[in-house]
């Protein structure tokens, strides 16, 4: 023995196995969305996966929960941003946005042991499993939270700042097949139609009534054709006409909003055409009547311009009520026999 070791005995050894073995899983999240401020709340993440043996629960369960707090900051927080030279702007933590304790949820998980035969210890892996489906899921997650407002998330990372441009953006964009030319020059007048209508029905299915195309056409005076063309949007052409203003086609967009199953929701109009515009929005509310049924109030506040608001606002006044009702007339004779078909 050479001066100044200890006797004893050591071995040394290396493992590495010929083929890798894949963990498998699946995550799911509920979030909400504040339409004010674009902020992401995370009401609920669940993980399910399979990483095979577990060699210590504890540490598969820290890395899960890591992991997912990881992805989310890669989701929706972290983002590293340059300048057109190059230099890199949010170097520090001051700068840089984290998640924080109060951003990450409890993830809830379950694991499924099947252990892989392509090692002596039966394991998968766990180490990406928390991180790598994150980012697609959120993506997923808000877009869902948003549906209706023509919100669509093609990117991650994300960043409150972000969300809220997009939001904006499918604010401002015209509803397909509305051309996105400027109003017609003209004077722009208002018209407000409100009042409230009854249904045999219950509010589930008068609401679902209300998103069919053909429902939705003749409660609206002057459509010719809706069709949908997607979840919550449709377009298709309306004919209308204002006392000394003879009926003219108009390309008409109309999209679904703020959508809440059975109980609401907000609608916005734009048909466009050589004689004017007509744009707005509406608001549908269903309640249970006593006995059985809904009642359905609504509200429309529209802008007129072009040809068409030259009638003068007391001859849109008349016309709008006059409108209303002859739209209420159609509607219940529409919902009267879907209703008489029954479930389509």
């Amino acid at each position: 023995m050479k001066p100044g070791t200890e006797p004893g005995l050591e071995a040394t050894a290396y493992f590495g196995p010929s083929r890798g073995s894949t963990a498998s899983g699946v995550h799911a999240m509920i979030v909400e969305v504040d339409r004010e401020t674009a902020q992401v709340a995370i009401q609920r993440y669940v993980v399910v996966h399979d990483c095979g043996r577990q060699l210590n629960p504890m540490i598969v369960e820290g890395q899960i929960q890591g992991g997912v707090a990881h992805g989310i900051g890669n989701a929706f927080y972290e983002q590293l941003v340059f300048d057109e030279g190059g230099q890199l702007l949010n170097a520090s933590l001051m700068d840089y946005l984290l998640p924080t304790a109060l951003d990450v949820p409890r993830v809830e998980m379950a694991h499924i042991e099947t252990p892989s035969p392509l090692n002596p210890l039966g394991a998968k892996g766990v180490g990406e499993a928390g991180a790598i489906p994150t980012g697609a899921l959120f993506a997923q997650a808000v877009e869902d939270a948003l549906a209706g407002t023509g919100v669509e998330v093609l990117e991650i990372p994300l960043s409150p700042n972000r969300l809220f441009e997009l939001m904006e953006e499918a604010r401002r964009a015209p509803a397909p097949g509305v051309a996105a030319a400027p109003p017609l020059p003209g004077p722009a007048r208002t018209l407000q139609v409100a009042g409230a209508f009854e249904f045999d029905a219950h509010p589930a299915a008068v609401y679902a009534a209300l998103l069919d195309p053909t429902v939705l056409a003749s409660a609206m005076p002057g459509s010719q054709r809706l069709d949908r063309v997607a979840p919550y949007r449709y377009h298709g052409v309306m004919k209308v006409g204002l006392g000394p203003v003879s009926a003219a086609e108009f390309a008409l967009g109309v999209t679904i909003r703020d959508a809440v199953p059975d109980t609401s929701y907000a609608m916005t109009v734009d048909a466009r055409g050589a004689l004017g515009f007509v744009m707005g929005t509406a608001s549908v509310q269903l309640a249970s009547r006593i006995g059985g049924g809904t009642t359905m109030t609504y509200r429309a506040d529209l802008q007129i311009g072009g040809t068409l608001a030259a009638v003068g606002q007391r001859l849109l006044d008349s016309a709008g009520k006059v409108m209303s009702a002859q739209g209420l007339k159609s509607l219940n004779r529409e919902m009267t026999r879907r209703f008489a078909e029954g479930p389509q």
